[in-house]
């Protein structure tokens, strides 16, 4: 199974099978790069990786993943190591470095460490930033991927209400262009960006089920 954006498969799923990995993504010892460098160049690798040039070795606690293609085992690695580089601090400023990326197989990966460092709200910021840049079925898109990647974990309920609320962070505090976009992740209308935050909530049924 190829790690794709969920653009480009049916499946929904970018890493859907390495939750081990992606979960061991706790910070190193900070290194002396300061982050908006060490994004770029995660951002340079997974480029060069996706276009098929050789990358280093993953990290081998996915090795026994069988369904992982040698790219999707170099994404993992370098997005694993990327994780690893990043303190609580620095995790703050990675959604507007990611939001200014134009690769959206970027955005994907980054989303799986901020949900996996349960930074819902930074995760929420990722998720608006790639249905602005590709509005169509962003609502499909993203509850599949979260089912894909999350549905068989205990936590899976929890993982969907903290992403959940922190989208609907935004949708109250947000401009006009993140409520539009936060309410197409919720599968209504473009008008149903000028309800309150109450009354969105109501009209989704959040949290009822």
């Amino acid at each position: 199974m190829a790690i794709r954006t969920p653009m480009r498969t049916t499946r929904a799923c970018l890493i859907a099978v390495a939750t081990t990995a992606l979960s061991c993504c706790s910070p190193d010892a900070a290194p002396a790069a300061d982050v908006g460098t060490r994004f770029r160049a995660f951002e340079d690798r997974i480029r060069s990786i996706d276009s098929g040039a050789t990358a280093s070795p993953v990290d081998e606690s996915d090795r026994d993943s069988p369904e992982l293609t040698p790219k999707d085992r170099m994404l993992l690695g370098a997005t694993v190591e990327f994780g690893r580089s990043l303190s609580d601090a620095d995790l703050r400023a990675v959604p507007d470095l990611t939001s200014r990326s134009n690769e959206a197989l970027l955005r994907w990966l980054v989303l799986r460490l901020l949900i996996d460092r349960r930074s819902f709200d930074d995760a929420a910021r990722v998720v608006i930033a790639d249905a602005r840049a590709n509005p169509s079925e962003s609502s499909h898109r993203l509850w599949n991927w979260l089912q894909a990647g999350y549905g068989k974990r205990p936590d899976y309920r929890a993982t969907a209400l903290g992403l959940g609320d922190g989208l609907l962070r935004q949708f109250e505090a947000g401009p006009p262009e993140v409520k539009v976009a936060v309410a197409g992740l919720f599968g209504m209308a473009p008008a149903d960006a000028s309800l309150s935050v109450d009354a969105f909530k109501a009209a989704i049924g959040y949290g009822k089920r």
